[in-house]
């Protein structure tokens, strides 16, 4: 069985802290201008980008700090792939469910609030699917 090493480059470790320091800008621009509403406890979309681009580059330090060598064979790859297929196939359905649902009942939630719920199911639903194949390969 094929093996192959992965890890964290200096090519991604730069790739990270620039999509850090572009979010720290961005919510510094929001927040210079007063724009955008209070989100996820913040006072505004600008503080949460800045606390969330902070976040990003101490996480990228820490990881490549600790650089461990992930050993992925084939068998992992092959259940990563069939977990992100069966993840967004029932993303789709739900997002159908819910559109047929809203045709019916009418849904008021905020736009925002309705997206962070779709990408923390699709998040929950990738994880349960990913260790029920796990446990059957």
């Amino acid at each position: 069985m094929a093996v192959s090493k992965k890890a964290i480059t200096k090519k991604h470790l730069i790739w990270k802290y620039i999509f850090a320091i572009v979010l720290i800008l961005l919510g510094g621009i929001l927040e210079l201008f007063s724009l955008g509403k209070s989100f996820g406890g913040f006072e505004s979309i600008g503080l949460w980008l800045i606390y969330v681009g902070i976040l990003m580059g101490i996480f990228a330090a820490v990881s490549y700090k600790s650089k461990k060598n992930k050993i992925v064979d084939e068998r992992m790859e092959k259940i990563g792939y069939h977990a992100t297929r069966i993840t967004f196939l029932i993303l789709f359905l739900a997002l159908f469910l819910i559109l047929i649902l809203d045709k019916i009942i009418t849904i008021t939630i905020a736009y925002s609030e309705f997206v962070s719920w779709i990408i923390m199911g699709t998040l929950i639903v990738y994880v349960i699917v990913y260790k029920i194949l796990e446990r059957n390969n």
